[in-house]
């Protein structure tokens, strides 16, 4: 992948701003008045840790929004829109029991323009993209306050970002903390800065009482061809937790290349079989099977369709169906606007419901076994780690990676409309942004790559290193190479979606039609009645 050196120019509101100078998530900061330097970022941090033991300054600042004096408001305004510490709850409290409607106007005011850009989490992102010495200590401090699943992920992030060798120490007392969250983080870390380190602790913390410990450790083991981890993967097939059992599949899955058919989210008595077939493929092949593979959580991963088409047809038929290689409609399901459809490894079917505002996952009976709600859902990708992510349309538009119990544990804010995010591995994700750029960006907010083009509705990278672009407007398809050159192209009217296929033909989704080009541009494919779906073979 093509790092690029040069800077780009970011619009925001009437301002333009160089991304070589910051990741997407310091640039936000920046424009709302939040220093960025690494004393800024320290103090913020030392704040958000102290207001955890005293949050008597926060109710001070909240108390003056009401004061007499117009300044002193002006100054509690400005404190509460920048502050790190997570206000809203407190903000929320207040209103409930104030008559002030003055005082009640300037608290909606604070909460609508912090919805947009949380800040302790942007500030944990540029931490996490800075990788700033000596900040330990207060991160784990500040994960013990974390209070949402984004902001969880965000300070481990930023844990495993900010950890040096010197942190060894630190972090080996940290495996014996009595909260299981921070055994996990400092385990995670551990791994990172010193693994001969933590490989002395492995056994015990494969027995630690708490599974989401298990899990990461077991995780961390099997990436290492450590084969215990198998066994205690397998396990955790069983746990009580929902996101526990869903990584203990992907896990297996991934190093295995099989899935036995379990997933973790359906009703219990489903799983037994499976988890009966897992344990007995480890106990007869646990200790001689290859495990080869990449546990990059920001990595598109769908299922072979064995030469079968799948077809989301958008706008104007409210259906998903998938054909066979005669062309006959083997399965089908109805869903209201269904923008994009990707088939998983256990043969249900991923669609975003643009006009329902949620993704769904529906079976072969066309039962829907899982759904979220999200506002304008357009692509949706599962990830390596049982995660999706989630192209949000809506200006402005945003990017959401999502876990199995529908929590936001990743975005990233887009200016304009946010129309595609394709995972790319990583731990980055390729976005286009109509209205501005394709661009990719990795989990800090660091732009890695990007291609000029504001009129893209789709993009996707391909085998080769190359990235297939939709560009609706002027019905074009363009593969650009990683250094920004055009080295192939179609026409095809409205064109949103672009699939390169194994033979090197290209599946395209546009206004009207999907069409099957091959590399000289013949239609040996056609399709009607789709109109800015998508189509997966």
């Amino acid at each position: 992948m093509l790092v690029a050196t040069f800077c780009l120019h970011w619009t925001v509101g009437s301002s333009s701003i160089l991304f070589g100078q910051g990741s997407v998530f310091e640039i936000h900061l920046n424009k709302a008045g939040v220093q960025t330097d690494e004393q800024s970022l320290k103090s913020w941090l030392d704040e958000f840790a102290g207001g955890r033991s005293n949050p008597s300054p926060l109710t001070q600042w909240i108390q003056q929004l009401a004061d007499e004096d117009y300044q002193a408001r002006i100054r509690a305004t400005r404190y509460l829109l920048r502050t790190p510490f997570p206000v809203e709850n407190r903000l929320r409290e207040v209103m409930e029991r104030s008559n002030d409607e003055e005082w009640i106007q300037r608290a909606k005011m604070i909460l609508r323009k912090r919805q947009r850009s949380n800040h302790l989490i942007f500030i944990l992102r540029v931490l996490s993209d800075k990788q700033v010495a000596g900040v330990l200590p207060s991160l784990f401090v500040a994960n013990a306050s974390c209070q949402t699943a984004e902001e969880k992920t965000a300070v481990r992030d930023a844990i495993v970002n900010n950890a040096l060798s010197a942190d060894t120490e630190y972090l080996v007392k940290r495996l014996d903390d009595s909260s299981p969250i921070m055994r996990r983080v400092a385990a995670l870390a551990l791994e990172k800065v010193s693994w001969p380190t933590l490989k002395k602790h492995l056994a015990r913390l494969l027995a630690d009482p708490s599974d989401q410990v298990k899990v990461l450790v077991a995780r961390i083991a099997i990436q290492k061809k450590i084969r215990q981890g198998l066994v205690a993967m397998t396990e955790l097939l069983e746990s009580d937790d929902l996101l526990v059992r869903v990584l203990a599949a992907s896990t297996l899955r991934q190093s295995t290349g099989i899935s036995m058919d379990y997933t973790g989210y359906i009703a219990s008595e489903s799983r037994v079989h499976a988890i009966g077939r897992w344990k007995d493929w480890v106990a007869s092949n646990g200790k001689t099977a290859p495990l080869d593979f990449g546990l990059d959580r920001k990595l598109a991963k769908g299922t072979d369709l064995k030469g079968h088409t799948l077809l989301a047809y958008g706008n104007t038929n409210d259906k998903v169906v998938e054909f066979d290689l005669d062309g006959q409609e083997v399965w089908h399901c109805h869903a209201r606007s269904p923008r994009a459809a990707e088939k998983l490894f256990n043969g249900n079917v991923l669609i975003s419901e643009l006009k329902n505002n949620r993704v769904i996952e529906v079976n072969r009976d066309g039962k829907i076994v899982w759904s979220v709600k999200v506002k304008s859902p357009l692509t949706v990708y599962p990830l390596t780690n049982g995660n999706i992510l989630v192209a949000q349309f809506s200006e402005p538009g945003q990017v959401v990676e999502i876990n199995r119990l529908g929590e936001v544990v990743w975005r990233l804010p887009v200016q304009g409309f946010c129309c595609s995010a394709f995972p790319t591995g990583n731990d980055c994700t390729l976005i286009s942004a109509y209205g501005d750029k394709v661009f990719e960006v990795n989990g800090s907010g660091r732009i890695t790559w990007t291609f000029d083009e504001p009129q893209s509705h789709g993009s996707r990278r391909i085998k080769n290193g190359n990235t297939l672009i939709s560009i609706q407007p002027t019905g074009r398809v363009v593969e650009v190479s990683p250094q920004q050159k055009i080295v192939w192209e179609c026409r095809h009217h409205g064109a949103v979606d672009a699939f390169r296929l194994d033979n090197g033909n290209t599946l395209v989704s546009g206004h009207s039609q999907t069409v099957e080009y091959t590399p000289d541009k013949k239609r040996v494919w056609v399709h009607g009645g789709c109109q800015y779906g998508t189509a997966r073979r």
